[in-house]
């Protein structure tokens, strides 16, 4: 192979067809040919990936800082149409050679909504408003693994191992219903059907949960009870919020979240604890009513804005 072949824009020159007939010889004869073939065929189709334009630009301050040689100069020439055609062959390679980096699907359910939708191998996911769930679709099959923020019912068809992750613990089946509330306030896994395993601390040992028991876990204090059998799935998917000794600062956030407002309300609220009761997803009147009036308090509406104040007799 000359000189020329073996200079680091000889790719490039190939993708643009400038090779000369003794370098496309040489081409062929590479090892790689094949695979740098289907790259190039293959990236004419491609979107680049979304990225964190902020955080690049400031890795490559970085580097660029920590550069120890001296840049070499090159004259232009026709060097900037072989630059752009190496970039798309290394844009190509990056969708082909490492799927994981940008193989995923995100599912979301607005403020004051709902989804329902089914995963790849047949299981079901009840999606709470406010919520959201992704999965890798080309790594499904093979690793059942779903990343979850807020609150989802499964009913996940028998099959290998599937997972939940959360940022405050995981979930783990095998073929089983069950739902998992996972906000910043707190982490609780309900077993409606099966059996589930709960690990939320990688210094205590995985909770087994069979049908009826609930596990709570808040600032890693866990504690276990049960749950309400005479129902398949939690009371949320048909529309009726339950709470059972909850915060009340909660039971306003799932209001906000299932009517999509805006609650302002007495600071002394935050601090109450211990609410029994529940709430109806498509009155908004009547769940106000309901929940406000337990703690002696009247409210205002105003668009989607709820303005709620001390009762005064």
């Amino acid at each position: 192979m000359s000189k020329k072949s073996t200079d680091d824009t000889f790719l490039a020159r190939w993708l643009s067809g400038d090779l000369t007939p003794e370098e496309q010889a040489s081409f062929a004869a590479r090892e790689d040919a094949e695979l740098l073939r289907k790259i190039a065929e293959t990236s004419a189709d491609l979107e680049p990936p979304e990225r964190d334009q902020a955080a690049s630009w400031e890795a490559l301050q970085q580097q660029v800082n920590q550069a120890k040689q001296p840049a070499r100069i090159r004259r232009l020439g026709n060097w900037w149409r072989y630059a752009a055609a190496a970039a798309v062959l290394l844009l190509a390679f990056y969708y082909i050679a490492l799927p994981d980096s940008h193989d995923w699907t995100t599912i979301s359910a607005p403020l004051a909504e709902k989804t329902v939708f089914e995963l790849p191998d047949g299981s079901e996911v009840w999606l709470n408003a406010g919520s959201q769930l992704r999965y890798q679709p080309s790594q499904f099959k093979n690793t059942r693994v779903v990343e979850l923020k807020g609150e989802a019912f499964f009913d996940v068809v028998s099959g290998a191992s599937f997972e939940v992750e959360t940022t405050q613990g995981t979930v783990s089946v095998l073929g089983t219903t069950f739902d998992v509330y996972a906000r910043a306030q707190q982490f609780r896994v309900a077993c409606y059907t099966g059996k589930v395993g709960v690990e939320y601390s990688t210094e205590q040992p995985q909770e087994i949960l069979e049908p009826g028991d609930m596990i709570v876990v808040k600032e890693q204090n866990m504690s276990r009870s049960t749950h309400d059998q005479s129902t398949e799935m939690p009371e949320w998917t048909s529309g009726l919020s339950e709470f059972n000794n909850a915060e009340f600062k909660a039971v306003i956030e799932e209001l906000e979240r299932q009517y999509a407002i805006e609650i302002n309300y007495p600071a002394h609220l935050d601090t109450l604890s211990g609410y029994n009761g529940g709430f109806p997803h498509r009155d908004l009147s009547s769940a106000l009513e309901i929940v406000f009036s337990s703690v002696d308090c009247q409210y205002r509406i105003n668009d989607q804005v709820v303005e709620v104040f001390q009762s005064t007799e």
